[in-house]
């Protein structure tokens, strides 16, 4: 994998993310195998790299995933006042914010439940915040009135979409990170 990537500081996020996500599917073309994360400092090679390439050939996806990183560069959060029954009340939001029981609740329909009996978190809790991925994309699905048809998509490819992203990551994100992110 190719591990030099000069961020343009001019670049809109969505730009620079699309670039980001056509190189890492341009590098996938070229490697049999993938380190996987298992665990806090463990990784193993997963062979599996057509699933990720497939993935990563649907243009839509592509561009779903570069909105959707380049929607976290720039966070709506602050502090509003709100009533109570005791008197007025600071409240901070963020979009970041999940709310992660309303989705629980909300999984009664076709996910089923949580998938903590089934040794969730011996695996790390991966495959619980898979589930949880999973159920998260249904539900916006469902209020979707945009592009429902993608999101249908990754919530049924949840698995590949977080593999991809963990490879853009791991070559593109981590190994520069004091060149995105540098320290004031």
């Amino acid at each position: 994998m190719r591990l030099h990537f000069d961020p343009d500081p001019t670049a809109s996020p969505l730009h620079t993310f699309g670039l980001l996500i056509a190189r890492t599917a341009d590098d996938l073309a070229s490697v049999s195998f993938v380190a996987e994360w298992v665990g806090p400092g463990e990784r193993v090679p997963v062979f599996d790299t057509a699933s990720l390439r497939e993935f990563a050939d649907d243009t839509d996806r592509r561009m779903f995933l570069a909105e959707l990183l380049a929607s976290y560069t720039h966070v709506a959060s602050g502090r509003v006042w709100s009533r109570t029954g005791r008197g007025w009340r600071k409240r901070r939001y963020s979009e970041l914010d999940p709310r992660i029981t309303r989705a629980i609740e909300a999984s009664a329909g076709p996910m089923g439940p949580p998938p903590i009996a089934a040794g969730a978190f011996r695996e790390g809790g991966i495959t619980l915040l898979e589930w949880l991925g999973r159920v998260c994309y249904r539900l916006a699905e469902r209020r979707s009135t945009g592009t429902p048809d993608v999101l249908h998509d990754v919530a049924a490819r949840f698995v590949e979409a977080r593999r991809f992203l963990n490879v853009l990551t791991d070559s593109y994100l981590f190994p520069f990170r004091e060149r995105w992110f540098p320290v004031a």
